[in-house]
């Protein structure tokens, strides 16, 4: 007999992970959940916050990235009949994450969220995809990946905002790009790699995509980078920017 699922503002479903693409809302589950939320509650009793062995320079705070949150969380919810599948989908005509939470018993919970990426090419999609995945895991999980500064963070980001509003990007995006950046740029193996590079970023510093701090931080790490490639000068797509 097919499986429904319970939807308060639709009829019912017939599978997990069929409506991805348009959902009417974003969480959904099978009928009952009576057994997966048995599993879980055991799988939660046994779950640890996963080692926060990375490290955000923009903030100075320390986070666990997506390998080591699924070492942490997958094995514990195994062990008792639980996995997660996390499929790339669309959400209104945009890329989207769903993360489905299944029990051998075929009950599941699945959630969908909308990916907003910096820019709207392969590269930026698949950043924001590890980073939605990340999230979403911990987040069904129940764990902490993270360090908690009580939102203070995010406070201090808007006022900075409001205090360089002309020369700033939104502070949720500015951080990643520039993070992303800094990692492409340590990871040049020709001048040709390096000077496009370069052209994308002078790109997004003119369109404020950057922060004036970004983009010093950017044209040392440039500088850098420019040592491996003699005949290319220093930073050149970087410096020239305003």
């Amino acid at each position: 007999m097919e499986r429904t699922a319970t939807n308060p503002m639709s009829a019912t479903e017939p599978t997990p992970l069929a409506s991805a693409t348009a959902p009417t809302t974003t969480v959904r589950r099978s009928e009952s959940i009576a057994k997966l939320a048995t599993a879980v509650t055991k799988a939660v009793a046994e779950l640890k916050n996963p080692s926060k062995d990375s490290i955000n320079p923009y903030y100075n705070s320390k986070y666990a990235d997506l390998a080591t949150v699924r070492d942490a969380v997958l094995p514990v919810l195994a062990r008792h009949d639980l996995a997660v599948l996390q499929l790339p989908c669309e959400l209104d005509s945009a890329a989207a994450l769903t993360t489905l939470l299944t029990h051998t018993s075929g009950e599941w919970v699945e959630t969908t969220i909308k990916l907003r990426p910096v820019r709207n090419d392969p590269q930026g999609v698949g950043s924001a995809l590890t980073y939605a995945r990340r999230y979403a895991l911990q987040s069904i999980a129940g764990v902490a990946a993270e360090d908690d500064d009580d939102g203070n963070a995010a406070g201090r980001r808007e006022r900075e905002k409001g205090a360089e509003a002309n020369s700033r990007k939104p502070a949720s995006e500015s951080p990643a790009l520039a993070g992303t950046y800094t990692q492409q740029l340590s990871r040049c193996r020709t001048q040709a790699e390096y000077t496009a590079l370069c052209k994308r970023i002078k790109e997004d510093i003119a369109a404020k995509r950057l922060t004036n701090g970004d983009r010093e931080a950017l044209i040392a790490a440039a500088r850098e980078t420019a040592t491996r490639f003699p005949q290319e000068p220093a930073a050149n797509g970087v410096s020239n920017s305003h």
